[in-house]
């Protein structure tokens, strides 16, 4: 369980225009807080069930990770990878379809 105080220092960030951005399993936080209803989102493999379950309002994409949202200011990564020097900035093609 995520502890709301963290939920609402996300949706407070959010609303001040902070990009956000998360890896891996991290989705389901930035879920929770509800910053990404309606966007289209990645996360790790093994939980897609799980994310579709908690989160129907977030439309789950595996065809592209990093998976630009429909907001240059959300942005999600399936692999821990994606968050290692020399890897692509999650930004590269924020807002792209």
């Amino acid at each position: 369980m995520i502890v709301s105080a963290v939920l609402d220092t996300i949706r407070r960030a959010a609303e001040l225009g902070a990009r956000l951005v998360s890896f891996c399993t991290g989705t389901f936080t930035l879920a929770a807080a509800g910053v990404l209803d309606g966007c289209r989102v990645t996360t790790h493999w093994g939980w897609p069930e799980s994310f579709t379950a908690r989160f129907p309002q977030v439309r789950l994409d595996f065809e592209r990770s990093p998976a630009p949202t429909d907001s240059v200011r959300r942005r999600t990564c399936a692999p821990t990878c994606a968050a290692v020097p020399g890897s692509p900035p999650p930004s590269a093609d924020a807002g792209s379809p």
